[in-house]
């Protein structure tokens, strides 16, 4: 279940990435600030591709295209040109 969002319990899903992936502090970094404990959520980890918010975005829409009987998916991804 997701704690912080329980709504996504309710959607289909497809199970591409490993997790929950780890989080670890940086000490240094926090002491450096002088400021509170700060942490960095190691989404490198999740196995997929380059990891992060896309392969966790991929499974809902795999689980929405297998629920509407889809047998092909075609996905884009829009970002910024690199000049």
């Amino acid at each position: 279940m997701s704690a912080a969002l329980p709504v996504l319990d309710r959607l289909d899903r497809v199970k591409l990435v490993h997790g929950p992936t780890p989080l670890e502090t940086l000490p240094r970094l926090s002491d450096r600030l002088g400021g509170p404990r700060i942490y960095v959520k190691r989404d490198d980890c999740t196995g997929f591709a380059a990891g992060g918010n896309k392969g966790r975005k991929l499974e809902y829409l795999m689980g929405a295209a297998l629920r509407a009987g889809a047998d092909t998916v075609i996905t884009v991804e829009i970002g910024r040109a690199h000049v």
